[in-house]
């Protein structure tokens, strides 16, 4: 049978695999997650998925580089397909998983890793304040944490 295309050995190809077995099969670690919960893949041949994708696919690695260059879905319940996917950097995908916490505080949206770093907080501190100390989340945010311990002062 006669090869129609030379990708096999790139990364664009192995995106291409990688969401066929998410979505495909029932021993990957993943498939709970994809095909598990009914995610399919609209596309009916690598073909076809470079057809949609691999323009857009080059543009996004010559700004991102190649190890930054992932697909995402941007509906986290819709199928694999060129109006459901775009390229994406490896930030970008981490602020879009499903057990983020996502807060807005004066008039900005970020999740709480992203505001950890605006406002000069460790992340772990903040994640602690609030989901184990179980702080209010504002006083989590403008509260300064000193070294030493129970050295707590407002912002």
């Amino acid at each position: 049978m006669p090869r129609t295309h030379l990708m096999r050995k790139t990364s664009f190809y192995h995106i291409w695999t990688g969401i066929l077995r998410r979505c495909r099969n029932p021993n990957d670690i993943s498939f709970p997650n994809y095909g598990g919960r009914g995610i399919t893949v609209e596309w009916k041949s690598f073909e076809e998925f470079a057809k949609d994708m691999y323009v857009l696919y080059v543009w996004h690695v010559m700004i991102y580089g190649q190890k930054d260059t992932l697909i995402e879905r941007k509906d986290n319940d819709g199928n694999y397909s060129k109006a459901n996917c775009k390229w994406s950097t490896i930030h970008e995908q981490t602020c879009n998983r499903r057990n983020n916490r996502i807060f807005t505080y004066n008039g900005q949206t970020h999740t709480m890793k992203d505001w950890a770093s605006i406002l000069g907080i460790n992340y772990h501190t903040l994640h602690n304040r609030i989901n184990v100390e179980k702080w209010d989340w504002q006083k989590a945010f403008t509260t300064r944490a000193f070294k030493g311990r129970n050295q707590f002062t407002p912002l």
